[in-house]
C-alpha cells in the first residue's frame, strides 16, 4: 500500500493542495507533518505536529514511521512545493518494486544506480519513494541540507541502490527558502561540515568533477568568442 508524507509549514496551500490531488491517494494514506503552530492544513489527511528544532530528516522519519504503523508498504516523501503529474507516485512505486532498489526518485532515464563511485547525486530530495522494509533511513545528524546526499550514498553503497524514473515532477521553489533565511543558511553550512566529515572521499571526489565542468564551460565560451562574425 502506497502512502505519501509531506513536512509543511503551511505557507504554500495552493501547491500542497495540488500535490495531494495529483497524488491520486485517499486522504487516509496521506500524512502531513505540521512544523509550525500557525499552519492551517487540510483536515482530510493525517496531521502530525512536530514543532521541535528544525530538522527535515526527523520530519521525514516521523512521516515514514507513522505510515509504516498505518500499514504502508511503500512511502513517497515529498516537499510541499512539489508539482507532479497524476500517476507519478505510482510509477515510482512500481519502479521501486521492479528494480529491488532501496529508493526510487525522478531522473532523466530509467536506471538503477548501485555501487559505483557516487560522483553525482541521483536522489532528488524533493521527491523519493522507499519501502517500509528498508533499514536505511534519513540521518538526523543532518538538519536541513545534504541529508539527501547522504541518503543517496548509503542507499547506493550499503543498500540496493537508487532507481531513477523519468516522470513529470518539479520542485517549484527549489532552495528559495534556504537562500532567504539566514538560519537555514547557517544550518546548511553546518550540514556541509557534517557531510565532509562523514563522506570525505565523496567530498574530495567532487573536486576534479567540478573542475572538469568549469573547464568545459570555459572552453565553450572561448570557442564561441573565437567564431568569425557573420557578414
Amino acid at each position: 500500500m502506497l502512502f505519501l508524507t509531506v513536512p509543511t509549514r503551511g505557507g504554500r496551500p495552493e501547491l500542497l493542495n495540488s500535490l495531494l490531488e495529483s497524488s491520486g491517494l485517499p486522504s487516509s494514506q496521506v500524512i502531513l507533518i505540521r512544523t509550525s503552530k500557525e499552519a492551517a492544513l487540510p483536515s482530510g489527511p493525517v496531521n502530525i505536529d512536530d514543532f521541535g528544532p528544525i530538522n527535515i530528516q526527523r520530519w521525514w522519519n516521523v512521516g515514514l514511521s507513522a505510515a509504516a504503523a498505518a500499514g504502508a508498504t511503500t512511502v513517497a516523501v515529498a516537499n510541499d512545493d512539489l508539482s507532479i503529474s497524476k500517476g507519478a507516485l505510482q510509477d515510482l512505486a512500481v519502479a521501486l518494486a521492479a528494480s529491488g532498489a532501496s529508493l526510487a526518485t525522478p531522473g532523466r532515464r530509467y536506471r538503477l544506480w548501485h555501487r559505483g563511485w557516487p560522483f553525482v547525486r541521483r536522489l532528488d530530495g524533493s521527491l523519493w519513494v522507499t519501502s517500509t522494509r528498508s533499514s536505511i533511513r534519513p540521518d538526523e545528524e543532518f538538519h536541513w541540507a545534504f541529508g539527501d546526499d547522504d541518503l543517496d550514498i548509503r542507499c547506493r553503497l550499503l543498500g540496493r541502490g537508487v532507481v531513477t524514473v523519468p516522470i513529470d515532477a518539479s520542485n517549484v521553489h527549489h532552495n528559495e527558502e534556504s537562500m532567504r533565511d539566514p538560519m537555514l543558511r547557517e544550518l546548511s553550512e553546518r550540514d556541509w561540515q557534517t557531510f565532509r566529515r562523514l563522506h570525505p572521499w565523496v567530498s574530495s571526489s567532487r573536486i576534479p568533477l567540478n573542475a572538469g565542468r568549469r573547464f568545459v564551460r570555459l572552453s565553450r565560451r572561448l570557442c564561441s568568442s573565437a567564431l568569425p562574425l557573420a557578414r
